[in-house]
Formats: C-alpha cells, structure tokens, sequence
C-alpha cells in the first residue's frame, strides 16, 4: 500500500504569518467595509440605476470575498487539529464575527428579494452581467425569506445551534482511539490509520478494522445521537416550521437551485437500475474469490501484490 507523509498545510495564501494583531485588522477592515455599505440602506430604491445597483453589489461580492478568505483559514486551521484550543477559539470568533457581518448586510438581501418589483428587478437582472443568475437564485428564495429581525436571530444563533454542535461532534468523534487486532497483535491507532485497514488484502484485517470503528461509534452512540437528532430537529423547525418549506429535502434542493421532481427523477433513475450495482459487487467477488460480498469487503483491493505497512499510532 503505498504511503504518504502528511506535511503542515500552507495557508499562506489566506492569511500569511497571522498573529493576533494580523487578524485584528483583517476583520477590522471588513467592519470597516460594512459599515460604509450600512449607510445605503436609507436611499435603496427599486428605480435605482444599474450603474449604481452594480456598484452596490461588487461592494458585497467584496466584503463576502474577505470574510470568506479568513473564515476558510480559521476552518483550515480547525480542521487541521480538532483537538487545538487556539484553533477552536479562532473559529469560534471567526464565525460569530461572520454572522455580525451578515446581519448588517441583510437589509439589501431583502431589500432585493422583497421590495424591487418585477419589472425593476428584471431590468437590473439584465444588466447585472455576471451576477444575474444570482438575483434570479435570490429571488427564488424570497417566499422563504423571514423579516429581518427574525433572520438576524437565526444568523446569531447558528453560531451557537447547529453549528456548535457540529464542531462539538468533530471534536469528540476525531479524539476516538481505536485498538485493533492486526497480525495477532492488539494495535493502537486513530481513525485515519484504523481507515487504511479496510483496504487491506486480508479479510480477517478489513473485519477486524471495521468492527472496531463501528464499536467505537456504538460506545458512544447516547452522546452523538443525541447531536445528530438535535441538528436533525434544528433543521426541520427552521426549514418547515418557520421558512415554510413542504419537505426536508426541498429545502436542500432549493439551497442548491434544483426543483424537487429533478431529484426525484435522479433517485428513481438510479432505483430502476439498481441491478447494476449489483453485477459490480457480484463482479468484485469474483475478483476476490469470494461467494458473497461483505460489508467489510467493499474497499478490498482486487490485486494480491501490494504491500503494506503498519505504522505505530503518532501524535493522537
């Protein structure tokens, strides 16, 4: 099995040797920016100019491209060790700064998806050049949209709801310690290395590697369950209960700019030739010499001339 060193990642491109006072003033430069923006929100009209409306929206494509760069080096930076205080922290504070952000551009989301009317927004959608599928995007999800002290609770809470519990998740699941047995011997490890297992040559090590993931899970499964069905219900009663979405998963198609009877379509495109997952699997156990296929087996390399390599369990 063929091995690869894990270097640092390079971030520098995001934000290059940030301290404390780097990303004081990354942030206070977008403040900066959105309190200039802020001060519009009195003059919107739905007869605005399209050089003007243009003007206003290369302001918030700049101000989303900011955040967006130091939010994903504050995620990059998480997701590189969960287990990291100071990263934590950063993007705790990144992501309530984020939202803060939001809030005070929501006026001009709104402002558009519910105050232009028709004829106005078609005009400016004409001349919006790049960003004319985007205001047909918002517009779409105007009749979901809530007044803007109702949006400005959720944006604040998410910091603190689904979201949280997520990392919370993260946190506690990427801690878990795995022992299993390789080669007659009780080995240590932690799941990136436990994972490599199950694309193992040999059936008792793919089991073995599997069964102590899934043990691991079940151990722990009050905790995380009670997480999962949090998330769940969070999404439910913001999605149906509030914005008025018929189903959970209209809500993603939306999110994602697709009518529900396409996945429909999709899902019923791939139930009818279910068969041909099927053949593949059937294929595979012959490949492997095996009658049926196995949980376990699913990952289980085709070829017999590969070599592998425990190594010991590192910095966990």
């Amino acid at each position: 099995m063929v091995r690869h060193e894990l270097g640092k990642w390079n971030l520098d491109e995001l934000a290059k040797n940030p301290n404390r006072a780097i990303i004081d003033k990354k942030l206070a430069r977008i403040e900066s920016d959105s309190k200039r923006f802020e001060k519009i929100k009195k003059s919107l009209n739905p007869k605005i100019s399209s050089g003007k409306f243009l003007k206003l929206l290369h302001d918030v494509e700049n101000i989303a491209e900011k955040s967006s760069v130091i939010g994903g080096y504050a995620s990059l930076r998480y997701s590189e060790n969960t287990q990291s205080d100071e990263a934590t922290a950063l993007l705790t504070r990144i992501s309530k700064f984020g939202s803060d952000i939001e809030n005070r551009l929501l006026f001009f989301d709104l402002w558009w998806k519910r105050q232009v009317d028709e004829k106005n927004a078609k005009r400016l959608i004409k001349s919006a050049g790049q960003f004319s599928e985007y205001l047909r995007f918002k517009r779409l999800l105007a009749k979901y949209s809530l007044s803007e002290p109702e949006e400005k609770i959720i944006n604040t809470l998410d910091v603190t709801g689904a979201s949280a519990l997520v990392k919370l998740y993260d946190k506690i699941t990427n801690a878990y310690v795995y022992t299993v047995t390789v080669n007659g011997k009780k080995r240590t490890m932690n799941r990136e290395q436990l994972t490599t297992l199950v694309r193992s040559k040999k059936a008792k090590t793919r089991e073995a590697a599997y069964k102590s993931l899934f043990s691991k899970y079940g151990e722990n499964k009050g905790v995380t369950g009670e997480i999962y069905q949090n998330i769940v219900l969070n999404w439910r009663d913001e999605g149906i209960g509030m914005r008025g979405f018929s189903s959970p998963i209209m809500i993603r198609n939306i999110s994602n700019n697709i009518d529900n009877e396409t996945t429909k379509t999709l899902l019923n495109v791939c139930k009818k030739n279910s068969k041909i997952f099927q053949k593949y699997f059937l294929q595979k156990a012959k490949l492997l010499g095996m009658k049926k296929l196995r949980r376990y087996d699913l990952y289980a390399p085709s070829k017999s001339k590969i070599k592998e390599k425990i190594t010991p369990m590192i910095n966990l």
